[in-house]
């Protein structure tokens, strides 16, 4: 991306792969138990699930996304911008029977008992929780943001990463496109700074950062101004070459968002002139947390335009 260019709302992030990175960070003290699968391919046509993680023997993997696990794992992941519907979990036990297929010669190669699925989501689909419930499939939650589903052929978990814990899954709760925690942030980069080899932290942040802009640009000025090492201020410098921003254009957005408003013979200060000013400021990748407070409207009037 080039300096002053900021992620409008019709153009693409690339989530899956921070998604796959965020899901190895989550489980790298697992590493020699998991073998990650990108993109795994089911079949000759081009046919792919996210991501599918082979688990060693009867290694136990204590991390509440994990527990689930057994030999073959399939991962679907939602994007912020995409909804987990009812087709989706069928698509995701489609896959789960697909993979078994891939077994040699027919022979049952592939135990379906050492297989599951997981479904990751930003929010709860609730349509799909009430289709569920009406064919009496049995939904609960252990752990926080973990939600398994019983009547199946295999094993299967909801990763609703909005109800994640932050200390377990800091990672995974990151990929969001409405993050406003900026000590959750400035965590994550430290330690991407402490351990410059592991790359997958700049792939996750990619995602990340183009969601965000405002957010990363404000804790990056909050961590120049913090006394570094001169390694880690140099890993700094690094990623300020790697996500360069133009901090104008969010004001120079909210001004836009203004004079159109005005033009189409709008009262300045209107509720419906604020609502243009915070559509505009949406299609910039502003906030809806920054949004609100630019525009004195309701957090929750920002997200119904968001989504809508």
């Amino acid at each position: 991306m080039k300096r002053g260019e900021a992620v409008k709302e019709n153009e693409s992030i690339s989530w899956h792969p921070s998604f796959a990175a965020a899901l190895q960070l989550e489980l790298q003290a697992y590493a020699d138990e998991l073998d990650f699968k990108q993109e795994y391919e089911l079949t000759s046509e081009p046919l792919k699930v996210d991501v599918l993680i082979l688990k060693d023997g009867e290694a136990h993997i204590d991390k509440n996304i994990g527990r689930i696990f057994r030999h073959y794992n399939i991962i679907e992941y939602k994007s912020p911008k995409d909804y987990l519907s009812i087709d989706d979990f069928y698509k995701g036990m489609a896959y789960v029977y697909l993979f078994k297929n891939t077994g040699a010669d027919g022979t049952d190669t592939i135990d379906i008992r050492e297989m599951t699925l997981t479904l990751v989501s930003l929010y709860k689909p609730m349509r799909l929780l009430r289709h569920l419930k009406k064919w009496e499939k049995h939904v609960y939650s252990e752990y926080e943001g973990v939600y398994y589903i019983e009547g199946m052929d295999v094993p299967i978990q909801l990763l609703i990463q909005d109800d994640l814990p932050n200390k377990e899954n800091e990672h995974l709760t990151l990929l969001t496109d409405q993050l406003n925690e900026k000590e959750k942030l400035a965590h994550t980069l430290s330690k991407y700074f402490q351990d410059n080899k592991n790359k997958r932290y700049l792939i996750m942040l990619h995602a990340v950062v183009q969601a965000n802009p405002q957010l990363f640009t404000e804790v990056i000025e909050m961590m120049q101004k913090l006394e570094y090492d001169p390694d880690t201020q140099k890993k700094i410098d690094e990623v300020v070459r790697e996500f360069e921003w133009d901090k104008k254009w969010m004001q120079e957005g909210f001004e836009k968002g203004k004079e159109e408003g005005k033009a189409e013979g709008k009262a300045e200060g209107s509720e419906e002139t604020k609502e243009e000013i915070a559509k505009n400021l949406l299609a910039k990748g502003m906030s809806p947390e920054h949004i609100s407070e630019a525009t004195e409207l309701p957090i929750e009037a920002i997200r119904k335009l968001k989504r809508e």
